[in-house]
């Protein structure tokens, strides 16, 4: 395993959990909504989970470039 794919596990196992989870259902195609009802989460808490999970998943990906 590279450099780069070790930094990238490490930055995914210190996203929290609940993140990791919105956005796996976004990418899976579902709403804010609809994943709210499944989480038992307001659609406003599953937003705000999102928008955090991105900022995490961005910060990565540039941290990843910058050490290409």
């Amino acid at each position: 395993m590279g450099v780069s794919a070790l930094r990238f596990e490490h930055r995914e196992k210190s996203t929290p959990a609940r993140q990791r989870q919105v956005l796996a259902w976004t990418l899976s195609e579902f709403t804010p909504a609809e994943i709210a009802e499944q989480l038992n989460m307001t659609p406003e808490a599953v937003r705000a989970s999102l928008k955090k999970a991105r900022r995490a998943a961005t910060k990565c990906v540039r941290e990843w470039e910058e050490g290409r």
